[in-house]
């Protein structure tokens, strides 16, 4: 009973959430501008790594779940001819519009207001996309929906998550709203399901990766093997004791 309360407050917490910037998809109070920064620069950097995960292969159509306003699914644009966004905050939709209107491309976008554990048009979809709302999927929901993701796409199709992960020391746990968990308990989930791991990385060595990258000409490889530690202590206590290590997956699906 505990669990399905919360999961209740996450999803009313998303549904009525008003759209007013960036702060409203992070819940972080530094700067717009510097968010909004940061965000653009870490979006283009993990397109570049799909891009090079996929075969730089141009594909059909990618459904982005819990799209949000939309900054993730307009960027997979540059992956596919069509994508589709999925949220259940209406705001967050009309925003998503608007955006994909200004910039000429609302004839490949499509953003329609709906549960991601109900969706199930995946027709030519090669690549579906999960980000941050995983956190609020309880561990039933979040197994149901891998389960559905390991079955409906078509053969072939990948599958990308992104997401905050709960610190090693402490362990999954459930937070105020939502849920955070180990690197090693969605692999596990993942490994449940069938589904392979592609490609994978921490959020927080991208950006200091490819400023190695840079400044030494190291490999994809090296660079983010000497980012990641460097900028774990940056990160500090919090990370190590808490949460904030975000993961990136892209999965093969049977």
């Amino acid at each position: 009973m505990r669990e399905a309360l919360a999961v209740s407050r996450a999803r009313l917490f998303w549904e009525q959430r008003r759209y007013d910037g960036v702060g409203a998809i992070t819940n972080s109070h530094a700067p717009a501008h510097w968010q909004e920064a940061y965000l653009s620069a870490f979006r283009a950097l993990v397109l570049q790594r799909l891009k090079r995960a996929l075969g730089d292969v141009r594909l059909r159509r990618v459904v982005d779940l819990g799209c949000g306003p939309g900054e993730w699914t307009l960027r997979y644009l540059e992956l596919a001819e069509r994508v589709v966004g999925l949220d259940v905050n209406l705001e967050f939709l009309e925003a998503a519009r608007r955006t994909a209107a200004a910039a000429g491309c609302e004839d490949r976008t499509q953003f329609l207001a709906g549960d991601m554990l109900a969706y199930d048009d995946y027709d030519e979809a090669d690549l579906v996309c999960l980000g941050a709302s995983v956190q609020y999927l309880d561990d039933d929901d979040l197994d149901a929906l891998l389960a559905r993701l390991a079955t409906a796409p078509p053969r072939g199709a990948r599958l990308y998550v992104r997401t905050t992960l709960a610190s090693p020391l402490r362990g999954s746990y459930h937070g105020n709203v939502g849920y955070f968990r180990t690197r090693g308990d969605y692999e596990r989930r993942f490994a449940r399901q069938g589904l392979e791991i592609v490609d994978a990385c921490y959020s927080a060595a991208v950006l200091p990766a490819q400023a190695l990258r840079d400044l030494l000409r190291l490999p994809p490889s090296w660079s983010e093997r000497l980012a990641f530690p460097v900028w774990g202590l940056v990160c500090g206590f919090h990370a190590l004791s808490l949460q904030g290590l975000h993961h990136n997956w892209l999965l093969r699906k049977p």
